[in-house]
Order: structure tokens, then C-alpha cells, then sequence
């Protein structure tokens, strides 16, 4: 059954907040999950409050491996174009820069970054950025790397706090980049990478909205011929399969049958990714 957008929104205020996780004696692929009401009439008669336990595998449904697949394809093509900006940036000079030459450390697959480096690099960067005029050129790069290393802090320490100060630093950045930057493309599917994950976690419809509406004005942007384009429309089409999956409008699941459809086509047989490709569009048909 669809929510339609208050409801969702009344849904979200009222999660029970997390209190404890413990991992059974028994078990090693759950957690045992106790979940305290927060309002203070849900109490007991001793006056202590109502909890909820309950038992939740460890490995994850296929549907929310899916969801992942998705953001993480698109964070990691990111990754890889982050190389080229960081280089292009060192070699235009600028005493500052040297704080952003962090690409080559995260841009490999399996290459293991410290929080203690990430927080370092953290610390280095934001002393520069934010001391910079919007004009100056060199500010939208270092405010996508800056995000990255949020997010890069995120995946290591789970902290929402994290992905909060990297979508702030990749608004920042996309409004101080005019459209005919060529690297705007790639920093609007960054903000959008950000968004999609706090939705998949948080639940909140304006982030997936948000991540939707950026997406479009990315696939508006970039070249037809440039290798990320399937991953942006691929993307999207899995953006609005979710939203129908949560408000159940037609017109998102029939513009995402189109968009997925036009990736199928666009993919040559033979690629990494065509199965997945048909099987995003099987399950929107």
C-alpha cells in the first residue's frame, strides 16, 4: 500500500528512535533489536518505558542490495573522474591546492584509508575552503573533494552526522558552478549520491525529490557520448521506481519504464552492467 506525501512525512516523525542493538549468543547473522517508545506516556505502570525487541538478519534483503547497487555504482565512477579534477587543479597552481591532492588514495578499489586520515584531510581542507571567495575557481573542486571526504568519513564511522556536512558542501559547491563548467555534471551526481543514501537510510521524500531533481539537471548537462550518462539515466529510473514504490503516481513508474528502457538500449551486449540493466527494467514492468 502507497502513502501519499503527508503520510510518509507523519510516518517518519513517529519512528521510535534506536536505543540499543545486541548480537544473540546464538546467532552470528542477527541482531537483536530493542527499541524504546520516546513518548513519555508510553510507560509502564513501574514508570519505566515500553521497549520492543526484535530479531533482524544481518544480511541484507535483495531489494536493499539493489537500492545500494545503484548509489554505489554512481559513488564510484565519481570516485574515478575525481583523479582527473584533482590533477587538473594541481597542475593550474595555486598555493592552497595541495590540500586536495587526496584523489589517488581513494580512487582504487580495496586502497584502506584511516578515519585518522580522512579527518586530517578533513581539517586541512576546510581551514582553505571556507576562507575562499565564492569566484574563486578553484572553490567548487574543493568543496566536491571536501564532500567526498565526508562521505568517505560516513562509510567508515556510520555517522549521519557526516553525510549532513557533505550535502551541505555539495550544494555549496553546485551553486557556486555555473552550467558550462564541465565538471558540474559529475558534482550534481555526487550531491545526488548523498541524497539517495540519507533517504534509503532516513526515509525522508524530500531527499529523494531533491536527488531526482538533480539528477535531471545533470543528464541535461552531460555529453551524450560520456561514459557516466547510462549511470546517470540508470539512476534515475531507479529514483522514480522508488518514489512510486512510496506514493504509487503512475506517471513515475512509466517515466522510469522509459528512462530504464532507453539504458538497456543504450548499453551494448556483452557490458558489466547490461544484466542488471534488464533486470531494473524487468521489475518496473
Amino acid at each position: 500500500m502507497s502513502w501519499t506525501r503527508q503520510e510518509w512525512a507523519k510516518g517518519c516523525r513517529k519512528r521510535p528512535r534506536l536505543c540499543m542493538a545486541v548480537r544473540p549468543t546464538l546467532s552470528p547473522n542477527a541482531l537483536v533489536i530493542r527499541v524504546f517508545l520516546p513518548h513519555s506516556h508510553h510507560k509502564s505502570t513501574n514508570g519505566e518505558h515500553i521497549y520492543y525487541d526484535s530479531t533482524v538478519s544481518l544480511r541484507p534483503s535483495a531489494s536493499h542490495q539493489a537500492n545500494h547497487s545503484v548509489i554505489d555504482k554512481c559513488a564510484n565512477a565519481q570516485r574515478f573522474n575525481m583523479t582527473t579534477e584533482s590533477t587538473a587543479m594541481e597542475s593550474r597552481g595555486g598555493e592552497d591546492l595541495d590540500a586536495v591532492n587526496i584523489a589517488p588514495g581513494m580512487t582504487e578499489r580495496g586502497t584502506h584509508i584511516s578515519l585518522h586520515d580522512i579527518n586530517t584531510k578533513i581539517t586541512m581542507l576546510e581551514s582553505k575552503v571556507w576562507g575562499l571567495t565564492d569566484a574563486d575557481e578553484h572553490k567548487p573542486a574543493m568543496l566536491y573533494v571536501l564532500g567526498v571526504l565526508h562521505w568517505e568519513h560516513f562509510e567508515s564511522s556510520g555517522d549521519f552526522e557526516d553525510i549532513e556536512k557533505a550535502v551541505k558542501c555539495q550544494k555549496h559547491g553546485i551553486l557556486v558552478t555555473p552550467d558550462e563548467h564541465p565538471e558540474k555534471p559529475m558534482y550534481l551526481s555526487r550531491l545526488v549520491t548523498s541524497l539517495l543514501r540519507r533517504f534509503e537510510n532516513l526515509g525522508e521524500l524530500e531527499d529523494l525529490d531533491q536527488a531526482i531533481s538533480n539528477l535531471e539537471g545533470a543528464i541535461q548537462l552531460i555529453l551524450d557520448e560520456h561514459p557516466n550518462k547510462t549511470l546517470l539515466l540508470n539512476c534515475m529510473g531507479h529514483s522514480l521506481q522508488r518514489r512510486f514504490e512510496c506514493l504509487g503516481e503512475i506517471k513515475d513508474i512509466e517515466k522510469a519504464i522509459t528512462i530504464q528502457e532507453s539504458v538497456v538500449l543504450l548499453t551494448p551486449d556483452g557490458h558489466l552492467y547490461k544484466p542488471e540493466y534488464l533486470n531494473n527494467l524487468g521489475n518496473s514492468l
